[in-house]
């Protein structure tokens, strides 16, 4: 029998929390199908789960995806009751809750909505490929500038562990001269790869460049401490002067 997870409710804090600190995005990292994020997949069914379990604590397993079948599935383990199967179609977005080797569902849901934005999420960072935004490094100073300090955190001296991506949704690992040449006052950036494994970090990641429709790019940046975290979207514009900032748009508290 698969080893059980943690219970879903504290599953789902830590998902929000990963999708901070990674660019907050609902498809997969790789070449879709399939379209949705594996970790997402459990929460996206809840709304059949609850149907069978109503409000009990439940355990589950990891999100399996079927190539031939383009769908998941996850095993619900209530604390006290019958283990149970969802399963999510890609195809139609149909959420299905029911008894292993049964096809009735006892609970339905749909997962339209969170597949039609992987998809425009997507098509929307493979234009971003196809169109990079020029003088990228640049753009991580501005934004990073911009982003310094955190509205939820005191200012002072800190030390900030920094995420970046680039053009190609590509991990980036900051050069010691780019860091180098932040200099924001009282804070100190580290490389997210030299992250020590502990609590109560300060984070600061910035996504791909997303190209607009009049040629402007929107980059959504995620801070996260030990005390919440925030995400927010910039409206940028590059000129002969460099890129600047024209707006923002602000994301959830957490």
């Amino acid at each position: 029998m698969p080893a059980k997870a943690p219970p879903l409710k504290a599953l789902a804090h830590a998902t929000v929390a990963a999708m901070l600190l990674t660019a907050p995005m609902l498809h997969a990292r790789e070449t879709p199908p399939p379209w949705l994020r594996k970790d997402l997949v459990p929460s996206l069914m809840m709304e059949a789960v609850d149907q069978v379990s109503g409000d009990s604590m439940l355990n589950a397993t990891p999100a399996i995806y079927d190539v031939a079948t383009q769908s998941w599935s996850v095993t619900f383990m209530p604390v006290n009751g019958t283990p149970f199967i969802g399963t999510l179609d890609e195809t139609t977005g149909k959420v299905c809750a029911h008894r292993p080797n049964e096809t009735g569902c006892l609970g339905t849901g749909s997962a339209k909505l969170s597949l039609d934005l992987a998809k425009a999420s997507y098509a929307r960072e493979e234009e971003g490929r196809r169109n990079p935004a020029p003088d990228i490094e640049d753009l991580w100073l501005t934004v990073i500038r911009y982003a310094q300090p955190p509205e939820h955190l005191p200012s002072g001296p800190r030390t900030v562990y920094l995420a970046l991506r680039d053009t190609n949704d590509e991990r980036v690992v900051p050069a010691a001269s780019f860091l180098d040449s932040i200099h924001v006052d009282g804070v100190t950036f580290v490389p997210a790869s030299k992250a020590p494994d502990i609590r109560h970090l300060t984070w600061l990641t910035i996504g791909q460049p997303l190209p607009r429709p009049d040629g402007d790019y929107d980059v959504t940046y995620g801070q996260v401490s030990g005390i919440g975290g925030q995400s927010s979207t910039l409206r940028t514009t590059h000129t002969t002067a460099g890129w600047r900032v024209v707006s923002r748009q602000q994301g959830e508290m957490m």
